[in-house]
């Protein structure tokens, strides 16, 4: 090689680790996606001498992310198509892509076997920056490094926000578990067991069971609309507000009215709740209920089963309620009340068949006999064997109370 030739190739190497340097030093300056791309187009356009450039990258979609010199709209339409299939950079003129003519060179980047980016080059010209050949190879090199740096960013957010995320389901599924009575009565009058099962990390299931003077209790079962934070934070603020409520000495109808109105208030009728809620007294055995849109209860004994439908609509929907019916009626011998969530009946086993409650009826029926905890166990047992395979889609909450 002559003097000539090794100063030529000196001032080329030079003139790629100064341009080398200044990529590295924008990256770690933690320099914005759009600069760092418009120093790629700096980099192609002023010191490599590239005509045209298209540099196509994949977030969650393809994106034109830099563009210059061509007169065509850059479409991400034909990148499925026609790119994909290349691994490595590639002559375009010895392998010619429909819809990218005007184009010399395919250089693609990957992550593993996922395509990442790829980034199309007009003709290629030797100068004091190189040979064609490793103006190709240091472009090849300068778009892996900008992809990779701007994918890292991308996954870096990406990881701060889920473990953003992450914590804020943590502390609504502490808040959640909150709501949930850590103890339920026992003893020769009354006794509770439940069963709390969250989709994911927290639900939009709630049951709760509050003590009142005069030999009365309350207890009640309800279901969110949505899911998630925004449906923890609402059942938050709906359990305080009935727990107030519950202890006023308030009528049932007066209780649900204020309730809802209350509910209405917060979630400007765009939300709403499903609610049974029932008061019960323990030495008359008279049992008060309104149900606002919620599956019925069963109320099972010697007698048959007894769906408890009366009530009123959702609550959190129409203020005022367009009409509210309480029941009444007396517990005359021992009886198991099972309060439920959808998710129970709704239930899917491996050919797409509902639990439902003609099946849930046949199970009471068997077992109605049994105390709470043990009737639980039962039908735990029951439906992890009839759903097979298949995970939990819903919510599922149960609550079950023996009346003496």
């Amino acid at each position: 090689m002559t003097e000539s030739a090794v100063a030529k190739t000196l001032t080329a190497r030079k003139l790629q680790i100064d341009s080398l340097l200044a990529l590295t030093r924008a990256i770690n300056g933690n320099t914005k996606e759009r600069d760092l791309y418009e120093l790629y187009e700096l980099f192609l356009r002023n010191q490599l001498s590239v005509d045209k450039v298209v540099l196509y990258y994949h977030k969650d979609i393809w994106e034109c992310v830099c563009s210059y010199g061509t007169s065509k709209d850059p479409s991400t339409s034909l990148i499925h198509e026609q790119l994909v299939y290349f691994k490595k950079l590639k002559n375009l003129k010895e392998e010619p892509v429909l819809g990218f003519e005007e184009f010399d060179y395919v250089i693609p980047v990957f992550h593993k076997e996922q395509p990442l980016a790829f980034a199309l080059l007009s003709t290629i010209r030797p100068d004091d920056f190189g040979t064609r050949e490793e103006k190709l190879d240091f472009i090849e090199t300068l778009t892996n490094i900008i992809i990779s740096a701007i994918e890292n960013k991308r996954l870096f957010k990406r990881q701060l926000t889920q473990e953003g995320l992450k914590k804020e389901l943590e502390l609504a599924g502490k808040m959640q578990s909150m709501l949930i009575p850590s103890k339920l009565p026992s003893n020769s009058r009354i006794e509770m067991s439940a069963v709390y099962l969250p989709h994911n990390e927290i639900g939009g299931d709630y049951y709760d069971y509050i003590a009142l003077h005069d030999n009365k209790i309350s207890f009640c079962i309800a279901d969110v609309s949505g899911k998630g934070i925004a449906a923890a934070l609402l059942m938050s603020n709906f359990q305080a507000n009935l727990r107030t409520l519950a202890t006023q000495n308030l009528t049932m109808e007066k209780l649900i009215t204020a309730l809802n109105t209350r509910m209405c208030e917060i979630t400007r009728e765009e939300n709403y709740i499903t609610l049974f809620y029932a008061k019960y007294n323990l030495q008359s055995k008279k049992l008060l209920y309104v149900n606002a849109g919620h599956v019925p209860p069963l109320l099972c004994n010697s007698r048959g089963i007894t769906p408890l439908t009366e009530g009123t609509t959702l609550i959190g929907m129409f203020d005022p309620l367009p009409h509210i019916t309480v029941a009444e009626m007396y517990i005359e011998e021992e009886s198991l009340l099972m309060l439920f969530t959808d998710g129970l009946t709704e239930l899917e086993n491996e050919r797409h068949e509902y639990f439902g409650e003609k099946e849930l009826e046949r199970f009471l029926q068997l077992y109605h006999s049994l105390p709470p905890e043990q009737f639980n166990q039962k039908i735990m047992e029951k439906i992890n064997d009839y759903k097979g395979y298949r995970q939990f889609s819903d919510d599922i909450s149960l609550l079950t109370c023996k009346l003496f």
